[in-house]
């Protein structure tokens, strides 16, 4: 799994396939935390990707 950088910008598919987690997933959290999207879809920055998802992805590294 490659690292998310803070100040870096990630569309969902990006995100989804750097963190291992579905890309229906992020979308919901992103809509109910109220994200607006740009152009077709979520631009999405890795400082909240890292905030919203840091329990999820610790979980799945720790099963692995």
């Amino acid at each position: 799994m490659d690292k998310l950088k803070a100040e870096y910008f990630y569309s969902i598919s990006e995100a989804s396939k750097l963190i291992g987690i579905n890309r229906k997933r992020i979308q919901r959290r992103a809509v109910k935390q109220g994200l607006v999207k740009q152009g077709r879809g979520f631009v999405l920055t890795g400082e909240w990707l890292i905030r919203e998802f840091k329990k999820e992805v610790q979980d799945i590294v720790s099963n692995s």
